[in-house]
């Protein structure tokens, strides 16, 4: 620090400045680099455990609703009238719930997620010849045949799709959580080091006077 300071004042200026600019640029490229860890961890939040999140919600929703349109079907099957609202509102649920199934496929992107969904797919699948068979039978006016495959094997599979749906939303809950916790740590540290960065360059200037 002696020599430093026995140095005329115009070396003294020339190197405080240079290493006020090496600080400076250092800086900020650290803080253009720690914004996009930050944008690259906000943005897989937003585009992918959080929409997973929401499409597994609305299968989950859909699922019970086409449950619960069948119990309604058994309840009114004396009344074509309300027999036949509640069939087109069957329909309009299948409908959905084809859509959300494919925005959900293009939407995995985890192994866990790889390794539950085919087996939830299967189950879809006979939930959903299950319900066309009840369909039929209703159609025919085999109530109790309707009301025998409504209570049977496919009230198993709803259940059992309903912890899949869980199992697949509660991995991408983790992940979103895990993006947030990054976020938040990514912060942190880039806080603390600009923070330490800055002080050095105040020292280093008023070291040069």
């Amino acid at each position: 620090m002696k020599k430093f300071r026995d140095l005329k004042i115009a070396k003294k200026l020339v190197i405080s400045f240079s290493l006020i600019l090496l600080f400076t640029t250092s800086i900020g490229l650290f803080s253009i680099w720690q914004l996009h860890r930050v944008n690259a961890s906000a943005n897989e939040l937003a585009t992918n455990w959080l929409p997973s999140i929401k499409t597994l919600g609305e299968i989950k929703l859909l699922l019970a609703r086409l449950r619960s349109n069948e119990a309604q079907l058994i309840v009114y099957a004396g009344d074509h009238v309300q027999a036949k609202k509640l069939t087109g509102r069957t329909l309009d649920i299948l409908n959905d719930l084809k859509t959300a199934l494919n925005t959900y496929e293009g939407q995995i992107s985890e192994p866990e997620e790889k390794d539950v969904y085919p087996e939830a797919s299967l189950r879809i699948k006979r939930l959903l010849q299950h319900h066309a068979a009840f369909m039929a039978a209703l159609a025919d006016g085999r109530l109790d045949l309707a009301s025998t495959i409504f209570a049977g094997e496919s009230s198993d599979i709803y259940f059992s799709l309903l912890k899949d749906v869980d199992t697949l939303a509660n991995v991408n809950r983790r992940g979103g959580d895990q993006s947030a916790a990054d976020t938040n740590r990514i912060y942190g540290e880039s806080q603390t080091l600009i923070c330490v960065a800055l002080l050095t360059v105040l020292l280093i200037g008023g070291g040069s006077r």
